[in-house]
């Protein structure tokens, strides 16, 4: 019964005045456990930064938003929250399977061996 992590990115937000550096993006992240996916999302900011603090590091927009530029924008943000928050993180996808799992075992009853329910005035 192990558990998959699934980090993927949604928005980006750069700064056009900037050479669209990246400004945050949006991660999220995906448990999956024993068929079940569930997902919880965080934005992460990359505060006070621009194009000249990155230095001969820097990629361009164009290339982060290809689909090989989101393993380094996933990298940046894990290494920008720090493994305690993401370690967090994915216990709250984790969470939500079993919150998942703990509702579809429910199961409602009939209450008709109650009294009967007073009959509502209508209203004309």
């Amino acid at each position: 019964m192990s558990v998959t992590y699934t980090w993927r990115i949604g928005d980006i937000e750069s700064n056009v005045s900037d050479d669209n550096f990246i400004r945050s993006v949006e991660c999220h992240i995906y448990a999956t456990k024993d068929g079940v996916t569930k997902k919880t999302t965080w934005e992460v900011p990359f505060d006070n930064l621009s194009k000249s603090d990155i230095g001969s590091n820097f990629k361009s927009y164009v290339d982060l938003t290809k689909s090989e530029g989101e393993a380094t924008l996933i990298q940046w943000a894990k290494d920008k929250l720090g493994s305690d928050r993401v370690a967090q993180l994915e216990d709250v996808a984790l969470g939500n399977i079993n919150i998942h799992n703990a509702t579809m075992n429910l199961k409602k009853e009939s209450s008709s061996n109650f009294s009967n329910l007073p009959t509502e005035t209508v209203t004309e």
